[in-house]
């Protein structure tokens, strides 16, 4: 009789920590969501350039959605054209060219990371990138020579 008590009551707690970690998952969802629209609104009434808005927009919109998958990535990809086309008018920073690259690869590496490690990489990138974004819009209104110059200084293309 002992034992027959016992099923429904490790399933029942079972239960009870599954609908907690759900509460858990969608308020650190709403959080995100909250803070990314807040960041947009924010970047689109300064004085950012529209590419940087762009950049923003596309970026916030990935991380308010709770289910992002690689091929949703896509919109990171035209995000990352919008930021890569500001850098290139504006200079990088040294370390801005690795990161590009390395968001760059996101779609082909998130899934198998999330599987084998148990890691959102998708999530991190989305989120260091749009802090990225975050950060050089507000530098971007101290001024352009904080940047470095124009492409013609940093582009990997005009040398």
């Amino acid at each position: 009789a002992g034992q027959a008590g016992r099923g429904p009551e490790v399933g029942g707690r079972m239960q009870d920590a599954m609908i907690n970690y759900c509460r858990v998952a969608y308020a650190a969802q709403a959080l995100v969501t909250i803070a990314s629209t807040l960041a947009c609104i924010l970047i689109w009434r300064s004085d950012a350039s529209l590419r940087l808005k762009g950049a923003a927009l596309l970026t916030g919109a990935m991380l308010s959605s709770p289910y992002v998958l690689d091929y949703d990535l896509v919109v990171f990809g035209m995000a990352l054209g919008f930021l890569a086309a500001h850098a290139l008018e504006r200079g990088f920073l040294p370390w801005e060219k690795t990161l590009l690259a390395l968001a760059w690869f996101t779609p082909l590496v998130a899934r198998p990371a999330a599987q084998m490690l148990l890691l959102p990489l998708g999530f991190l990138i989305l989120a260091a990138a749009f802090a990225w974004i975050a950060a050089r819009s507000k530098t971007e209104q101290s001024g352009p020579a904080l940047w470095g110059g124009g492409a013609s200084h940093n582009s990997p293309l005009l040398g």
